[in-house]
């Protein structure tokens, strides 16, 4: 599963458990709600942005649900530090 297909399956779990829309979870992780949609629908994104998101659902997590994140996707419990990226 690579870093894409990891940050979907996550955030598809994350609306799942807490009825969150996809727009409400777009703007959570980038500041804009469309960015999530566009992901699905084949966009790319950066690294660090994707990083960025995974760090943001580990942390925000529901409770009670640790063992639902989804098989095969990594956890970024410690918020990625991109000093001195582009």
């Amino acid at each position: 599963m690579g870093m894409r297909e990891e940050l979907l399956a996550v955030c598809a779990k994350y609306q799942e458990l807490t009825a969150t829309t996809e727009s409400s979870l777009s703007n959570k992780l980038f500041g804009a709600g469309h960015r999530l949609g566009e992901i699905v629908a084949g966009g790319d994104l950066r690294t660090q942005k994707c990083e960025e998101a995974l760090h943001w659902l580990c942390v925000n997590w529901p409770r009670g649900h640790r063992s639902d994140w989804p098989r095969g996707a990594r956890r970024i419990v410690k918020k990625p530090d991109h000093a001195g990226a582009d």
